[in-house]
Order: structure tokens, then C-alpha cells, then sequence
């Protein structure tokens, strides 16, 4: 929290309903640091005040408000070999194919976008609108 000019050693300044005292180190930096405790996912406001010695009361410019958001996006699924045609894990020569290379299908989650990046064995691929509309994006190694 940003301290004001008239901020003083000794200053209380209550944030989220906790207080905090100003140290001359706060005062050096021009702010003080609170810890906001986060109970869950979504939005937590954060609201600041002190009151000075005469007992005025003074409010931060404004409240700020941030969103929790620790759950990953959906963004791939399942990983699935098309030429692994009966499915063992193991692909042998009629599968495998004449230039030696296979496909890998990524299945794409619902909260893939185009341009997403997926990362497959290292390499960087970026979903594209035609990888969305089949909700695949496929990719051939060697």
C-alpha cells in the first residue's frame, strides 16, 4: 500500500481489517506491505485506511480489487497415435509406414483458443482455427 505525504513513523494503517504500524523502512520505501489472506478462487477486495493522531480518518484513492484464478485452463486432453491401428502401443512396419514418420492427435480442450501453444516432445506447436474446429491438433514425427 502506497503511503501518503503525511504518513508518519508510528502511523496504524488497516487493511482488510488488520492493522500494520509505519516503520521508518516503510517510509524510506513510500509504501507498506500487507498480507492478504486468499480463502478461495474469485475476487478479493482490498480496502485501506489510517487514522491520524486528531482521529481523521483517510481512505485510499480506491479499493482494488484482484482475481483469484489458481485452477489451470483445459487446454489438451488425450494423446492419440492414428497409425497404431490395433491400438498395443507398439507401431510395427505396415503401420509405421514407408516414410518412417507417424501422427500424433493432441485432443484439444474446451479452453483452447487459437494461437494456444502446445508443447509435444519439446517442440512448439500453435493451435490454429482448423485444429479447433476437429478440437485435434495434429502433428507428424519422424
Amino acid at each position: 500500500m502506497a503511503l501518503g505525504p503525511d504518513a508518519l513513523d508510528g502511523t496504524v494503517v488497516n487493511v482488510n481489517g488488520v492493522n500494520y504500524t509505519v516503520t521508518a523502512a516503510d517510509l524510506a520505501n513510500g509504501y507498506i506491505t500487507a498480507a492478504i489472506p486468499v480463502t478461495g478462487e474469485g475476487p478479493v477486495a482490498i480496502h485501506a485506511e489510517a487514522v491520524d493522531a486528531q482521529g481523521n480518518v483517510d481512505v485510499a484513492d480506491a479499493d482494488v480489487t484482484v482475481t483469484v484464478d489458481t485452477v489451470p485452463a483445459d487446454l489438451i486432453g488425450a494423446i492419440t497415435i492414428p497409425e497404431d491401428l490395433n491400438g498395443d502401443g507398439i507401431l510395427n512396419a505396415d503401420e509405421l509406414g514407408t516414410d518412417g514418420s507417424f501422427n500424433a492427435q493432441v485432443a484439444l480442450g474446451p479452453d483452447a483458443l487459437d494461437g494456444t501453444v502446445v508443447n509435444v516432445n519439446g517442440v512448439n506447436y500453435t493451435v490454429t482455427a482448423a485444429d479447433l474446429a476437429t478440437a485435434i491438433s495434429q502433428q507428424r514425427f519422424l
